[in-house]
C-alpha cells in the first residue's frame, strides 16, 4: 500500500472486474507517474543538454491496449446497435472520418458546389457547455492526482488525444486542462516569463562585474546566450501551445496537437535564438562601452557598476517579457488563423489596445481595425513595440 500497490494486485480479486480495475489504476495512479517523474530526472541530468528527450510511450503497455480494446468493443456493439453513425465511431476510435462510403467524394460531381471548388463551412461549432463541464471535472480529478482517462462522449476525439499528450509531457502536466476551461492568464505568463528572464539575467551578473574590475572588454556572453536561450524556448513553446489549444476549443476547428507541439517548438528555437543573439549583442557593446569609460578614467569603478543595473535588472526583464509573450499569442493566433483558412472557413482578424491610459501613439489608432489596416505596417500583427499589449482576435466573417 506504501508503494501504490492495490491490494488485489498481491492476492486473489473479489472478482474480474475489481482485478482489472485495480490493475488499470495501478498504471495510471502509481507507475505512470513514477515514470514520468524519472524521465524528468534523466531530461534535465543528461538529455536536455543533448538537445533530446526522453519520454515514455504508455501506449505500448498490455494492460493500457487492453482497456484500449475493451472500449473499441463498446464503440462497435453501440454502432451496430445503430446509436451511432459509422463517422462517429471512426471519430471516437481515432481514425479518420471518410463518408458514407470508403473514398467516396465529400461533395458528389452533380452538385455544383463540386464545381465551384472546396466546400465552404460557414459556421463552425465551439464545444458547448455539457463539454466543457466534463473537461472541468476531469481537470479536478487530475488536480488531486487522478491521472486515469477520463470518459466523456461529449468531449471530441481530437481534445481527448490533446489533453492526454499535455497529461503525459511535464512541461504541461499540471496545466493540461487549464486552456480548455479557462482564459489564458496573461498577467501570470508576463510574471511568469519575467522572472525566469531576470534569473538568466542575474546569472550574469557576476561575471559581468568580475570583467569590470579586471578591466576586461571581451569577456563572452555565450553563458548569458544559453541562459536566455533556454528560459525562452521553454516559455514560448507552452504560451503557443496553450493559446492554440484555447483557440481551438473556443472556435471548434479541431487540432492535430503533436503537430502543434512540433510547429510551436520550431518556432521558438529559431526565433529566440535571433532574439537572443540581440539582446547579448547589445548586452556585450554596453558592457564594452562601460569598461571603456573606467579604463579611461571617465567614471568610477562605483558609476560602473550602477550602470550595469539596468542591464541585468527587472525592468529589463519585465520588457523582454510583455514583449515576448505579445508576440507568441500573435504566433498562436497566425497559425490557427491559417487552419482556418485552409478550410476556406471565413474570418476576419481584428487588432485589440488594452484600452487603457497605456495606450500608446502607435497602437491607440489601430484599435478594433481590421487586417486590411494594420496588416500593411504589422503584418504578423503585434508587438507593434517593445512593451506593447495588444492582441489580434478572430471573428466569423458574415
Amino acid at each position: 500500500m506504501a508503494f501504490g500497490v492495490p491490494q488485489t494486485m498481491l492476492e486473489d480479486a473479489a472478482n474480474f472486474a475489481t482485478a482489472r480495475e485495480h490493475k488499470l489504476a495501478f498504471y495510471y495512479e502509481t507507475v505512470f507517474p513514477e515514470c514520468k517523474l524519472i524521465a524528468a530526472d534523466f531530461n534535465e541530468q543528461l538529455f536536455d543538454a543533448l538537445g533530446l528527450r526522453f519520454d515514455w510511450q504508455f501506449g505500448q503497455v498490455e494492460a493500457v491496449q487492453q482497456d484500449e480494446a475493451t472500449k473499441a468493443q463498446q464503440v462497435v456493439a453501440t454502432y451496430n446497435a445503430g446509436l451511432i453513425t459509422r463517422d462517429e465511431a471512426r471519430e471516437v476510435l481515432g481514425y479518420e472520418v471518410v463518408g458514407e462510403a470508403e473514398g467516396e467524394e465529400e461533395l458528389p460531381p452533380e452538385q455544383p458546389e463540386a464545381e465551384e471548388g472546396p466546400s465552404i463551412v460557414k459556421a463552425l461549432q465551439p464545444l458547448g457547455q455539457e463539454a466543457i463541464g466534463d473537461l472541468g471535472r476531469w481537470r479536478k480529478l487530475v488536480r488531486r492526482g487522478n491521472l486515469r482517462p477520463f470518459e466523456s462522449a461529449r468531449i471530441p476525439e481530437w481534445l481527448r488525444k490533446a489533453v492526454l499528450l499535455r497529461l503525459a509531457d511535464e512541461r504541461f502536466a499540471d496545466s493540461a486542462l487549464d486552456p480548455c476551461v479557462k482564459a489564458f492568464d496573461r498577467g501570470g505568463a508576463e510574471a511568469g516569463v519575467q522572472k525566469q528572464v531576470q534569473k538568466a539575467l542575474g546569472s550574469f551578473v557576476e561575471t559581468a562585474t568580475e570583467a569590470l574590475q579586471a578591466h576586461n572588454a571581451t569577456v563572452s556572453v555565450e553563458p548569458l546566450k544559453k541562459a536566455l536561450q533556454s528560459v525562452l524556448v521553454t516559455a514560448l513553446t507552452g504560451i503557443v501551445a496553450d493559446r492554440l489549444l484555447e483557440l481551438a476549443v473556443e472556435h471548434g476547428l479541431g487540432l492535430d496537437y503533436a503537430d502543434v507541439l512540433i510547429d510551436a517548438a520550431v518556432w521558438a528555437r529559431q526565433y529566440s535564438y535571433e532574439l537572443v543573439q540581440g539582446i547579448t549583442d547589445i548586452t556585450q557593446k554596453q558592457l564594452q562601452d562601460v569598461v571603456s569609460q573606467v579604463v579611461n578614467d571617465e567614471i568610477t569603478e562605483a558609476d560602473a557598476i550602477a550602470l550595469l543595473e539596468p542591464m541585468f535588472g527587472a525592468q529589463r526583464a519585465e520588457t523582454i517579457a510583455a514583449t515576448e509573450v505579445t508576440r507568441a499569442l500573435s504566433q498562436a493566433h497566425n497559425y490557427y488563423a491559417r487552419e482556418l483558412e485552409k478550410r476556406n472557413i471565413p474570418i476576419q482578424e481584428r487588432w485589440l489596445t488594452a484600452e487603457d491610459e497605456r495606450v500608446c501613439p502607435v497602437c491607440n489608432p489601430l484599435d478594433h481595425t481590421l487586417k486590411d489596416v494594420w496588416g500593411v505596417e504589422f503584418p504578423d500583427g503585434p508587438p507593434a513595440h517593445p512593451n506593447c499589449r495588444c492582441e489580434v482576435v478572430i471573428e466569423h466573417a458574415n
